[in-house]
């Protein structure tokens, strides 16, 4: 008996140390500082999932010139993948040039998917070494890719496997 007494005494004990008599008393919100309430804003749907991709290159009226290398076993490597034309600026001229002495644009060396009305056909310089293509970049809209191929040949007439980056208008 004089066990289960001790048992009782010490679960009281601790049910009274849990306790102090006053009502629970909930923490108080921390003090604003003054001036206007701070209101969280929602992203603007329009806008949403239109963040610009990074871009090699940006290019301008009469700055858009990309270096090609081919290596000897006939890999095809264009300076930026990915190049954007300022939105706004029409009548961009694009010129390819490749670095190795040995290679040479084949007659389409340039050429864009689907012919778009943006990009009529270039033509190789004389010497074959480098390729202009004159962007309209007057379609509506913005961030519109146009993927192209590269195309190049061995001046032994051996040709290439074609690389094809994007360029972006309206970027």
């Amino acid at each position: 008996m004089r066990t289960h007494i001790l048992i009782s005494c010490a679960a009281v004990s601790l049910a009274m140390l849990g306790c102090d008599g006053k009502p629970e008393q909930k923490a108080k919100p921390a003090a604003q500082a003054p001036g206007p309430a701070v209101v969280a804003q929602s992203p603007d749907p329009a806008k949403a999932g239109k963040a610009k991709r990074a871009v090699g290159k940006k290019c301008k009226k009469d700055d858009c010139n990309l270096k090609v290398d081919v290596s000897d076993s006939c890999v095809i490597t264009v300076e930026h993948d990915l190049v954007g034309v300022t939105k706004g600026i029409e009548d961009v001229p694009i010129t390819w040039t490749i670095q190795q002495n040995h290679f040479e644009f084949t007659a389409n060396g340039i050429e864009f998917r689907g012919n778009p009305p943006s990009f009529p056909p270039g033509s190789p310089s004389s010497n074959g070494k480098s390729f202009t293509v004159v962007d309209k970049n007057n379609q509506p809209g913005d961030d519109i890719d146009f993927k192209y191929s590269v195309t190049v040949k061995r001046k032994n007439g051996a040709a290439c496997p074609t690389h094809d980056p994007t360029i972006i208008n309206g970027y």
